[in-house]
């Protein structure tokens, strides 16, 4: 039973790191804040088919940091690539904005 538990725990895990999906070599164009739920929301210059933008929340592990990344980005004009999963979209929005995973310049 305990292998059984594990396992499916294990594949749950791959799924979910497999779907992360970088954005490529973007700027970021829009930030949006939504005070209600805590949420940052941010557009970039060349959306990609599964996410017109990207999303972090308040009580995500990083947060400040990401924050931070994203608004450095907009104001100097740097190019970053945003790491996200589509299939946590935010809920606030019917365009496809994927919660934001991981963030790095170039």
């Amino acid at each position: 039973m305990l292998k059984k538990v594990c396992f499916i725990l294990l594949s749950s895990y791959c799924l979910l790191v497999a779907s992360v999906i970088p954005s490529g070599k973007t700027k970021v164009i829009q930030i949006y804040s939504f005070p209600t739920n805590e949420a940052v929301l941010f557009k970039i210059e060349n959306p990609i088919d599964e996410c017109t933008g990207y999303f972090i929340t308040k009580s995500d592990i990083g947060f400040d940091a990401n924050l931070s990344m994203v608004l450095s980005a907009y104001h100097s004009k740097n190019k970053l690539v945003i790491h996200g999963v589509p299939e946590i979209l935010f809920s606030g929005s019917s365009a496809k904005y994927c919660k934001a995973s991981a963030i790095h310049f170039l």
